[in-house]
């Protein structure tokens, strides 16, 4: 079984993190922690603050211990740069980033997974008691919309003027103009 940690916007640069990070991989838990305790690097600290909390995920998944798992891989991508100056003589400045890394170590953890409370396969709903209760709304409101139809003769949302008397407006309106197009109400 495999369990999964992550770190995300470590503020160090990915090149120096990855020069412990392949230093641990495929390295047994106990031996890659006892090595990063060693390590004089910087990023060594958060590799093991990230290392212990695959650990953690580990015994929350399964009751294994930590003799028997493995780092299985360990991958360092380059987070987002934040940009900044540096000022130099007459009045330049010279750009740099401060560089940020993403972290992700894979444990290989023997054993299975942990039994929890919760049921395996979901509840299965009956599709045909909701496809009845839709039908019967249905049918009220076409009944709803021909009520509205026959009472006034139009149907629901009609302003009462005929098609054909608002396309002869329109037609009459036409381009009185060259400016007609700039001077035109939105009203027409």
């Amino acid at each position: 079984m495999e369990v999964k940690a992550k770190l995300r916007y470590l503020h160090m640069s990915p090149r120096k993190v990855r020069r412990v990070a392949k230093l641990i991989s495929g390295m047994s838990v106990p031996h890659a922690q006892a090595e990063l305790l060693a390590r004089p690097e910087r990023s060594a600290e958060p590799i093991g603050k990230l290392l212990k909390s695959a650990i953690a995920n580990a015994h929350n998944l399964s009751d294994a211990s930590e003799e028997g798992m493995k780092i299985t891989s360990v991958t360092v991508t380059e987070g987002p740069r934040m940009k900044r100056f540096r000022p130099v003589s007459r009045g330049m400045a010279h750009p740099y980033m401060k560089r940020m890394s993403h972290v992700n170590i894979v444990l290989d953890v023997p054993g299975e997974k942990k039994k929890s409370d919760a049921p395996d396969a979901p509840v299965k709903i009956d599709p045909s008691a909701d496809k009845r209760e839709d039908t019967s709304e249905s049918e009220e409101q076409s009944v709803e919309s021909t009520k509205d139809t026959k009472d006034t003769g139009r149907a629901r949302g009609d302003s009462g003027r005929d098609r054909k008397s608002v396309q002869e407006s329109k037609q009459r309106v036409g381009n009185p103009s060259r400016f007609g197009k700039f001077f035109r109400r939105k009203s027409m």
